[in-house]
């Protein structure tokens, strides 16, 4: 079995063409980095514990560290996080209001699965292999913006997710790849090309195949880990996702299905950003005006499934600052210091499992007259099971309807019906949603459940953070299901890997909704500069649209910029 990789090589992974020491690319190379579940209480409480030559060090050192970049939705996941950070406005507008639906064989896929859309691999189309398009988004994107002002421009996005790629790239990117967890490899789609990108294939080879069967054996600094987290190796509430092992060492070879467990590791956020190299080189990057969007899931995987106290949390956010660090390296090689600019920031934050409840080594902020600035939890939450709670509920609606099958299932934050539930006589279908939700209401997680006639056709402006507002902006019309379940803190639906394990998010509360923002402009350093009065989630377009020289879309020009 391969060994984990020492920090010595992780420089090596990105050697490049080295520029000129004074060298600039003649047209900007913006990177945009979305680290999904990196919550801004566990950047403001880690940021001085990682190294001083570190990515996250240097983003602060040579640029605006904003500590509190707040989302204006309440449906904190990562398709409405995504979405709302490349299109400057909240899933009332722009109609991705989860990260998957219940589909007409009542299945749970991705919100953004397009029946007219195939797979696209290696080899090209994957006929009959049904796959994701961008059509579900009803307003335009930061790339889109780019494309429109600079018809020559080189967009790139790249994800282990979909949901995580395509509002980066846009309705026209050169290209936008995710990783198909169910096949071990790089796909794009039909909804945007039929040919693969012509650097996938040696992608596959030199980038993912060395990472496909590592083991995760230890932190890479082990008395680091232990000093700075009062979590054991193993904690109650950590999972075992197929065969991973709740404990270190954690063996992609020994796994049920290696494929999926890939993205449970740290390994991927250094295959990507790998990837993200190798595009840019064979696209250009710097001779045309560049966006490359990359998101790196592999910390949300990691807190969904051993919680964002535990060591590997941790370990992962250590070993992803050096990747940034060589990443950032490697761009300097291409394009000069001056040469690019950066934005970095988070889809969402995350909640502490339920099992630390009352542990204040873990939980310090529940010790007596501790004001907690991000309004965490201190008492246990409840994960919601979607398989048992949608049998549950399903029951409910037969003993008021009769025999049947009404409820479809639950895709977080909705709860679905079928067909023949949604052509019930209106009376009938109200007296069902009724005992439904009473149902909901009886789970200690459970804080609100709101139909969707509920919803107003108008929402507030998003500087009104009302949890009825923020629930108005979480919702559009005729995009979710039929009832909206709100949980209270500290409670969630199950992430749905190591079941009954691990930790999620997607409330309506500042943990959640509240992450970090880094901008390195490149050409005009603003030194260290941190900001610590909350922003709004418009400055992350805002910015990146101000350092590829573009104008900013409407929905964020009044954001600040740095």
């Amino acid at each position: 079995m391969k060994a984990d990789a020492a920090t010595a090589s992780t420089a090596m992974a990105y050697r490049g063409p080295m520029a000129p020491p004074d060298a600039q690319a003649p047209f900007p190379v913006v990177v945009t980095i979305v680290i999904d579940q990196l919550a801004a209480w566990v950047m403001s409480d880690r940021l001085s514990t990682l190294r001083p030559d570190g990515g996250f060090a240097r983003l602060a050192r040579e640029g605006t560290y904003v500590r509190e970049m707040r989302f204006a939705h309440a449906v904190t996941d990562t398709a409405p996080g995504h979405a709302a950070l490349y299109t400057g406005v909240t899933p009332h507008q722009n109609g991705i209001v989860s990260n998957e639906r219940i589909d007409e064989a009542l299945a749970r896929v991705s919100s953004l699965r397009d029946p007219k859309a195939i797979a696209v691999g290696t080899q090209g189309p994957r006929e009959g292999d049904t796959n994701s398009s961008i059509a579900a988004l009803r307003v335009p994107t930061l790339a889109d913006s780019l494309r429109a002002a600079k018809p020559d421009a080189v967009i790139i996005s790249l994800s282990l997710k979909d949901r995580g790629a395509i509002f980066g790239g846009g309705r026209t990117p050169t290209d936008v790849v995710w990783y198909d967890h169910t096949k071990g490899n790089f796909i794009t789609s039909t909804a945007f090309t039929r040919t693969p990108p012509p650097w996938l294939a040696s992608a596959w080879k030199e980038d993912h195949e060395p990472y496909a069967a590592r083991s995760w054996d230890a932190p890479l600094r082990p008395d680091w880990v232990k000093s700075h987290t009062a979590s054991a190796d193993g904690q109650d509430g950590e999972g075992d996702y197929v065969g991973l092992k709740a404990t270190y060492p954690h063996d992609l070879g020994a796994a049920s299905s290696p494929t999926k467990a890939f993205r449970m590791t740290p390994f991927a956020d250094r295959v990507l950003l790998s990837m993200a190299l190798r595009a840019m080189d064979e696209r250009a990057a710097g001779y045309h005006p560049t966006l490359v969007a990359i998101s790196l899931s592999s910390n949300d995987y990691i807190s969904h499934v051993f919680g964002p106290d535990s060591m590997e949390a941790w370990d992962e956010l250590d070993r992803l600052d050096q990747e940034l660090a060589a990443f950032f390296t490697a761009l300097d090689r291409r394009f000069g210091p001056g040469g690019w600019g950066a934005v970095l920031s988070a889809d969402h934050g995350t909640a502490p499992m339920p099992e630390t409840a009352g542990n204040t080594a873990l939980r310090p902020y529940c010790a007596p007259g501790y004001v907690d600035r991000w309004k965490r939890p201190c008492e246990k939450g409840e994960r919601l099971l979607l398989e048992p709670l949608g049998e549950e509920l399903d029951a409910v609606a037969v003993k008021t309807l009769g025999k049947g099958r009404w409820v479809a299932g639950i895709a977080d934050p909705y709860v679905w019906l079928t067909e023949a539930a949604k052509k019930l006589p209106p009376a009938r279908k109200k007296e069902m949603l009724a005992a439904v939700k009473a149902a909901l209401l009886l789970h200690p997680g459970v804080a609100r459940v709101l139909s969707s006639e509920e919803f107003p056709d108008a929402c507030p402006p998003d500087e009104i953070e009302s949890q009825d507002a923020l629930l108005c902006r979480a919702h559009a019309k005729d995009a979710g299901g039929e009832l909206y379940v709100l949980t209270k803190p500290g409670s969630f639906f199950d992430p749905n890997y190591a079941i009954g394990k691990g930790t999620s998010h997607g409330t309506d509360m500042v943990f959640d909704r509240a992450v970090p923002l880094f901008v390195r402009p490149g050409h005009a350093p603003s030194h260290g500069r941190v900001v610590d009065a909350p922003l709004t989630y418009r400055a992350f377009a805002r910015n990146a649209a101000d350092l590829l020289g573009i104008p900013a879309p409407k929905s964020v020009e009044s954001a600040p910029q740095f």
